[in-house]
């Protein structure tokens, strides 16, 4: 009886090393392709990194100066100047070197711009700025005006009642410019970032 239950193929369906090679070679490609997107993962998180490295940067903010943009301890991602997303513009917060200190500032003028101030209202080429700060934050100092040559840029804090800024060190050079940022990391949700410390 076992030889004709090996004989009508009912064993051999399970038992045939054929069938279980052809099973096998099945499996292979799915393996391959799991193999492949590994390495792909790998490769792309280097790339990332090497990314990281030459186009971008993270500071941890000290101080209430940028009140209420931002906030002490939050971290902010930075996109290093020149990179993919150009050079400073009008009403963006940078971070900046002067004097040796790397601080966090709003950009409110440009090179060829006229700034001044007066009774805290920020006027640029004569006009009145579209300004982002609330009322409640600004002061009634006087500057200006204040005419910005080439690579010259007119930097200021958003509470400027506390902030140490182009009223006092005046325009900042280019150079002296690190980065924009791109990106706020609330203070509660910054543990993953590291990075070096930018004061007001």
């Amino acid at each position: 009886m076992a030889e004709r239950e090996r004989r009508d193929g009912r064993m051999d369906d399970w038992g045939d090393d054929s069938s279980m090679r052809e099973a096998g070679a099945g499996e292979l490609p799915v393996i391959g392709w799991i193999r492949a997107l590994r390495r792909g993962c790998v490769g792309a998180a280097l790339v990332l990194a090497l990314a990281q490295q030459i186009f971008l940067a993270s500071y941890r903010v000290a101080g209430s100066s940028m009140t209420p943009a931002f906030l002490d301890g939050d971290r902010v991602v930075v996109s290093r100047t020149p990179g993919f997303f150009g050079e400073p513009r009008r009403g963006e917060p940078v971070i900046a070197r002067v004097h040796g200190e790397v601080v966090i500032k709003r950009v409110v003028g440009v090179p060829g711009d006229t700034i001044s101030l007066g009774h805290g209202v920020l006027r640029r080429n004569g006009r009145v700025a579209d300004d982002p700060v609330p009322a409640s934050y600004h002061d009634r100092s006087e500057t200006g005006p204040v005419t910005l040559g080439a690579g010259q840029y007119y930097l200021l804090g958003d509470h400027r009642r506390v902030s140490i800024d182009s009223r006092e060190f005046g325009p900042v050079g280019a150079d002296s410019i690190l980065g924009r940022v791109i990106l706020r990391v609330p203070q509660q949700g910054a543990g993953f970032l590291t990075g070096a410390l930018a004061r007001h």
